[in-house]
């Protein structure tokens, strides 16, 4: 059922419609970890919590770079209060994927997934492109169980 959700994430439906195709299990079996990792983070970047906590294990662990009150954020009260410090402190923003690795993994396995990515602040004198950040996804029985980043070496 997750990737049915990143599915419908990826397709950019919202609420209701998102349900539905959840529902309907459509993309159950074809998203890739990779597009679930960009789904999360652009549900992140909108402020979309219910969609980031469809696709996260309840015992998700979070370690942002940009630390916007904790150093580690846990479960998915800890995902809803990290949407909301980033939002606090940084505003409205958008993620822009530069580059991405995927890992490998058998059904039940751990599987890796590294994006290259720029946060991008969209203030009202134009939008301030950050460095780059590399994030990375461990994802268990298709939900994403930690998510660390780490400023990239330019």
């Amino acid at each position: 059922m997750p990737w049915g959700i990143a599915h419908a994430c990826l397709c950019g439906l919202r609420g209701a419609q998102m349900v539905t195709v959840m529902r309907a299990g459509a993309g159950v079996r074809g998203v890739l970890p990779a597009q679930v990792a960009r789904a999360v983070l652009a549900a992140v970047a909108e402020g979309r919590v219910s969609d980031v906590l469809a696709m996260a294990d309840p015992q998700v662990e979070w370690v942002p770079v940009t630390r916007p009150a904790r150093t580690v954020y846990y479960g998915h009260a800890g995902t809803a209060q990290l949407v909301a410090d980033l939002r606090a402190v940084h505003g409205r923003f958008r993620v822009q994927v530069e580059d991405s690795a995927a890992g490998t993994g058998g059904q039940g396995a751990e599987v890796r997934v590294m994006l290259r990515v720029r946060v991008v602040l969209e203030t009202g004198g134009g939008d301030v492109l950050g460095p780059p950040v590399v994030t990375g996804f461990t994802f268990r029985g298709g939900l994403v169980t930690r998510v660390e980043s780490q400023f990239a070496d330019l």
